[in-house]
């Protein structure tokens, strides 16, 4: 009924599980290309888990189940919850008949918190070697102090003791993980040899106490052949087989997808998780960077961000990632100078990175107004990657920011093709559209399409809230201003500015808003409300010169000292 090797050694969990499984209907083993072998990564704790014995009840597809099982567990939900969910397959495999085909061991190796852990929930065995009281499935758990051993499946009376202390003895000298994976496929492979219920072909997964890991298929020949695909079972994978364009053979033939290696991580969420991997690899400069973006980002510590961007600087002093954050804490510290020439070394360690150059280019733009250097970096960059969706919008929103519409809104019509499920791109097109002069019944669907996927979406919200309130559909232009809970400044000014022209009830209110917005710099440079102006106007607003000069101001094109002379403006400061 299989193999499965748990190897517990301190910071490291290895995993090996083989593809024979017995069939509940045929009752018969078999070779059952699966995912046996499965990746959980949660808030707390991150784990291993393959399971020995059954495979298929004749109702439930066990290793679906277990995909699902591990799917639908909470991110923010601790352990104990996975544990429960597998002692819960009771419900189903007490139906598998007879008893002798009913063995069956899930086997986890999870860290906790950090701590290690190994599981056994089984129906014939405990982690000590004994057999559980009833013939159901019982969790057994054991917190190894030093590097040990969980073996399952009939399979494991084969792995004699040499074999087992071979194992240990490995992963004590700080053996690189992929010998040992290798050593754990050649063990497997020689209980293959002596045992018809596992199979030569195995796959094994390694996973450390930070969330990272790897896992490989090993001798897959010896189960398909040569011409038969294998991809564990997931959408991504099965997007790639559907994609890919396969190779040929000589003879012209389509040569198979297979699966060489995976590697996963769990994105550290607390300053423990940080810290811990970086006592696991003290001279990884990534993991320097990473712990000073969190500092920085999260605890709201530059200076312990900076000491972290160095750290990782004297480890490796073209470390791209590590230049850019450090020049993105020195602009937010107004030292400008100083942060251009991080920008500059990190756009010259990696310059087919986007992120690099379009962070750059965000600076000349917005701290520097060199629109014309930063032009040339975006062109530059999709010349190299034509379809970075970074640098796409990038360069939309600096011809946006121009008031370049024109030029703008074939970028954004790339990004959509390359991101046809990102709404953000939409909204920009459907703005650049209205800027450019298209009807506004024409732009109130594209942006209520956008709604229907994502009601909450804020700017969304306020720009079909403007486009409503020229065509004076003001009841639900309100409504859907008020759902916008958490605009950003931008879109929060674009809000009391309808406010103050289309609701009179508003207008002392957001009057004050605006005059608050304003003096601390929010600006949308070219934006267009000459529609809004002229209703204004229209509706008889008693100050429509002062909404049309506030409208100016935004756009950027008055300066906000003029507004002193109109006394509702001078009456708005007193007020706050």
């Amino acid at each position: 009924m299989t193999l499965n090797i748990t190897l517990l050694a301190g910071d490291r969990i290895y995993q090996m599980a083989d593809f024979r499984q017995v069939d509940a209907v045929t009752r018969k083993p078999r070779l059952f290309i699966t995912q046996k072998e499965n990746i959980a990564i949660k808030a707390d704790w991150t784990a291993l888990i393959c399971f020995a014995g059954v495979a298929h009840t004749g109702r439930v597809d066990v290793a679906h189940w277990l995909r699902q099982t591990i799917a639908s567990i909470p991110f923010n939900q601790g352990f104990r919850t996975l544990v429960t969910a597998l002692v819960g397959a009771e419900s189903w495999l007490h139906e598998v008949r007879p008893l002798t085909i009913r063995q069956h061991t899930f086997t986890v190796g999870a860290f906790d918190r950090g701590r290690a852990i190994g599981l056994l929930v089984s129906n014939f065995q405990l982690v000590d070697g004994q057999r559980p009281r009833r013939f159901r499935l019982t969790p057994s758990h054991v917190d190894p102090q030093r590097p040990m051993i969980l073996v399952s499946g009939t399979g494991g009376d084969h792995v004699d003791a040499g074999e087992r202390d071979y194992l240990l003895d490995i992963v004590q000298r700080d053996t690189p993980p992929e010998r040992v994976h290798q050593a754990l496929a050649e063990i497997n492979r020689t209980v293959a040899s002596k045992d018809p219920t596992v199979s030569e072909a195995c796959f094994t997964a390694h996973l450390d106490a930070t969330g990272r890991g790897a896992g490989k298929p090993h001798y897959l020949d010896s189960v398909l052949g040569k011409r038969q695909d294998y991809m564990p079972e997931n959408p991504i994978a099965g997007r790639l087989l559907a994609e890919m364009d396969r190779a040929v053979d000589a003879e012209g033939r389509e040569m198979p997808v297979r699966l060489v290696q995976s590697a996963f991580m769990r994105s550290p969420h607390t300053e423990r998780d940080h810290l811990r991997a970086i006592r696991l690899e003290p001279t990884d400069p990534n993991l320097h960077s990473n712990s000073g973006v969190y500092l920085y980002e999260v605890m709201h510590d530059a200076e312990r961000a900076r000491k972290a961007y160095r750290r990782a600087l004297e480890l490796n002093p073209n470390h791209a990632n590590a230049l850019g954050n450090t020049a993105n804490l020195l602009w937010d510290a107004g030292q400008l100078d100083d942060a251009e020439r991080y920008y500059q070394r990190s756009l010259e360690a990696n310059p087919g990175e986007p992120i690099h150059r379009n962070n750059y280019a965000r600076f000349l733009q917005l701290a520097r107004s060199k629109y014309p250097e930063a032009e040339v970096l975006y062109v530059e960059g999709l010349e190299m990657d034509p379809k970075s969706p970074l640098l796409l919008s990038g360069l939309g929103d600096l011809y946006m920011r121009q008031g370049r519409f024109e030029q703008a809104k074939p970028y954004y019509e790339r990004y959509i093709d390359v991101k046809p499920d990102d709404l953000s791109g939409r909204t920009a097109l459907a703005c650049v559209s209205y800027q450019l002069g298209v009807a506004p019944t024409e732009i109130i669907p594209l942006y209520r399409e956008i709604l229907d996927r994502e009601p909450t979406h804020c700017y969304a919200l306020i720009n079909l809230a403007q486009l409503l309130f020229i065509e004076r559909q003001d009841e639900e232009a309100l409504d859907l201003m008020q759902r916008c809970t958490d605009p950003e400044l931008e879109a929060e000014l674009e809000r009391q500015l309808y406010m103050y022209a289309h609701v009179p009830d508003n207008r002392p209110d957001a009057l004050i808003h605006i005059r608050r917005l304003i003096t601390t710099g929010v600006r949308l440079p070219h934006a267009s409300y000459a529609d809004n102006i002229d209703r204004a106007r229209s509706d008889g607003h008693p100050e429509h010169e002062l909404v049309e000069a506030i409208a100016r101001v935004i756009a950027d094109e008055m300066q906000a000292e003029e507004l002193e002379q109109y006394e509702a403006w001078r009456s708005a400061e007193s007020v706050r």
